[in-house]
């Protein structure tokens, strides 16, 4: 969340320096930074149970492994819905026009509201599944203590 607030004051700052080259639509930045705070919100249930099985730095090593290597490339595929790693690559491709592999899209015009939607409600049914599954993992644990 923060960093997403630091990227808007920083865009805003490039903004009123060089009205003239940098045009950004700062509410539509606002936008999809949410969307990209909501889109990677299963991830903090998600890395807490894995945490609790396998070494700290593992879970890192692989989440790293998972959201910056694996997922720009399944983005781009048609079965992306299935890696909850992409959600947010699809997000701020929809909304805001920048590619997985980081690249502005060119001749960007915001798509309707299904394409940007289906990303945000698998992100939240899998948030809510995996805080389900979150509190059970603690129960047994506090039950076996």
């Amino acid at each position: 969340v923060m960093s997403s607030f630091f990227f808007i004051v920083a865009d805003l700052c490039l903004k009123m320096i060089f009205p003239t080259i940098i045009k950004i639509d700062v509410k539509l930045l606002a936008v999809t930074c949410l969307g990209i705070v909501i889109s990677v919100l299963w991830n903090v249930p998600f890395l807490y149970i894995i945490g609790k099985k396998l070494s700290n730095y593992v879970v890192v090593v692989i989440n790293i492994f998972f959201c910056f290597l694996l997922a720009p490339f399944i983005a781009n595929s048609s079965f992306w819905e299935i890696v909850p790693y992409t959600y947010h690559y699809r997000l701020a491709e929809k909304l805001y026009g920048i590619k997985p592999s980081g690249e502005q899209i060119s001749t960007f015009e915001p798509t309707n509201i299904n394409s940007y939607i289906l990303p945000l409600v698998l992100s939240l049914l899998l948030f809510f599944f995996l805080i389900i599954l979150l509190k059970q993992v603690i129960t047994h644990d506090q039950d076996n203590k």
